[in-house]
């Protein structure tokens, strides 16, 4: 289990494109999405932080932009922590949501629907995840303005 995670995230800052101005408030936090307040693995030692470089490439707005990526990148980074441990991916998950009974409930009411306890049919392959994606945007948007 991991006693200590520090993730570093780099990329192009959509409010800098969009709206400037609510940067002298401080960095653009969108890009910790799913990383910060709302992340339900317990590692004791965690930090995140991250670096905004723009490019010439022009970039939008989707539903949850930060929170796709980040949910990828954190849920393989679990995968891998799973397999290095020889663990299986769901119960490895399991024991690093123990103290987010929420959740676990979502956790487990997945697995179950997969039917995790069985075993696959041959030449199917499955995975699990868990990522919950809160419209912080909103919240956001309505201190700044």
């Amino acid at each position: 289990m991991p006693i200590a995670w520090k993730i570093r995230t780099v990329g192009q800052s959509i409010i800098a494109n969009i709206a400037p101005h609510i940067l002298r408030f401080g960095a653009d936090k969108n890009f910790l999405q799913g990383l910060l307040e709302d992340m339900p693995y317990d590692v004791p030692n965690y930090f995140v932080d991250f670096a905004m470089r723009n490019t010439h490439v022009p970039v939008g707005v989707w539903r949850g932009v930060n929170h796709s990526q980040n949910a990828f990148f954190k849920e393989c980074f679990i995968d891998e922590l799973a397999h290095a441990a020889g663990a299986d991916p769901y119960q490895y998950r399991r024991k690093l949501l123990a103290k987010a009974p929420r959740h676990l409930a979502v956790l487990d009411a997945a697995a179950a629907k997969a039917g995790w306890a069985t075993p696959a049919a041959a030449g199917i392959a499955r995975g699990i995840a868990h990522h919950e994606s809160q419209v912080a945007s909103a919240r956001m948007w309505s201190r700044y303005r």
